[in-house]
This record gives C-alpha cells, structure tokens and sequence, in this order.
C-alpha cells in the first residue's frame, strides 16, 4: 500500500495539471489570465480582463466514490469554502468541466440540508470537516465553463 504522503502528492500534481488545462482555456479568451502561485487559499486564477477569481479542483473519482469533498475546515481553521474569494469553483470530474458559483455550491448544502464529514485525508495529520456532496446532486447547480 502506498504511504499517505505519497498519495498527496500524486494527487496534488494531478490537480495542478488540471489547473494548467483551466488556464489554458481561460487564456484563449482571456490572455492575460494567470495562476497564484506559492500557498494562496483564496483562489487559484486570476482574469484580470474581467476581474474574476477561480478556484480549480481535480475530483476525477468522484463518481466512483459519490462525492465530491468540499471542504471548510482543518485544524479548528476555516479553509477552502470558507476562505475562497473566488468567483467560480471549476471542479474537474475525470471527464467534464463545471463552473459553480460560491453561491450555488453553498446553495446546494443548504437546501439539500447536507450534514458535513470530519475525517482524516491521506497525508493529513488533523481531522478536517468537509461536505460529501454526491457529484450529480453538486452538478445540477453547474454552468458552462468557457
């Protein structure tokens, strides 16, 4: 079996090439957009054209597992959901692209009333809290992305 850190960053390089594809779009579009780099929780692309913060996530088994992990909190520190400042979530699902509001992802965990997850992911060494949200219930909410 595989150690957790060296899931981590598999997975963590898998998501970064999925970041790449995404800047790659946005820039036919919109070329001077570019990635934050370094440790920048509030979002990962940057448009200035439009003025428009995306957040990339790479959740290529979702549908084999039912859920896309949103999550918002490691540590007793709010993270991901609560922090992003951006404007779209892009989750990337092994095959399509969605383009989600902030919004319309806090939209789906209230009206549906999801109860959130608290756990260990692989390379963790705190519990985080996170939502589970099956990918066709998440998805429902999604536009097109560019």
């Amino acid at each position: 079996m595989t150690a957790p850190s060296t899931n981590f960053a598999k997975w963590l390089a898998e998501g970064q090439k999925v970041e790449d594809i995404v800047l790659q779009r946005i820039q036919k579009k919109y070329p001077h957009a570019f990635m934050k780099t370094g440790y920048f929780p509030e979002y990962d692309i940057y448009i200035p054209e439009v003025d428009l913060k995306i957040e990339v996530k790479s959740c290529p088994r979702c549908h084999e597992f039912n859920s896309v992990l949103i999550e918002f909190e490691m540590n007793d520190q709010q993270t991901a959901l609560c922090v992003s400042k951006a404007d779209y979530w892009i989750i990337y699902d092994g095959k399509k692209f969605h383009s989600l509001k902030k919004g319309d992802i806090l939209h789906c965990i209230f009206v549906n009333r999801l109860i959130y997850w608290e756990g260990y992911g692989d390379g963790d060494k705190v519990s985080k809290k996170a939502f589970k949200i099956p990918p066709n219930l998440l998805f429902k909410y999604s536009k097109e992305f560019i």
